[in-house]
């Protein structure tokens, strides 16, 4: 059976969310006014672009969203860091609702798997820690943020 296979089929899942995120993310800091450079899947030095996302075969299930770094707002940075899980959390639910809707079309292991990525997406991202390659994630980013809220007044 189909089911069988979920484990494996989330795993293909992971590229088209972790676009999404990384897409959220740019579309937030289009909102307040950031110029993107590119969203670079894995590490390393890209092996192919595609416009201006940049693939890499190392640590391929990290993404980062890079920018111009300017001048923002507390509310920005807020808008800005949650780009990325918002956009999760919107596509797993409008593709469960659909699924709800239109089970004829939509139900199936595929999109229960998109929504169960999506979701363990935004779960993981809102937990703040530290990445593989050092960096912080979302969730890290947003404890920070919040914490510094008295001093950016």
């Amino acid at each position: 059976m189909l089911q069988d296979w979920f484990p494996l089929i989330m795993l293909f899942m992971h590229l088209p969310v972790l676009l999404i995120h990384e897409y959220g993310h740019a579309c937030a800091g289009r909102l307040v006014g950031t110029h993107m450079i590119g969203i670079y899947i894995g590490e390393g030095k890209p092996v192919f672009s595609i416009g201006h996302v940049h693939w890499s075969p190392q640590k391929f299930w990290l993404g980062r969203y890079s920018y111009k770094h300017i001048q923002l707002k507390w509310g920005q940075r807020l808008l800005l860091i949650s780009g990325g899980v918002l956009a999760n959390l919107v596509t797993g639910s409008l593709v469960w609702a659909f699924a709800l809707l239109y089970p004829e079309w939509f139900a199936g292991v595929f999109t229960s798997a998109f929504v169960t990525t999506s979701y363990l997406f935004v779960i993981v991202n809102l937990f703040p820690h530290t990445l593989s390659n050092g960096l912080k994630n979302d969730g890290l980013n947003l404890k920070e943020l919040w914490l510094s809220r008295k001093t950016d007044k």
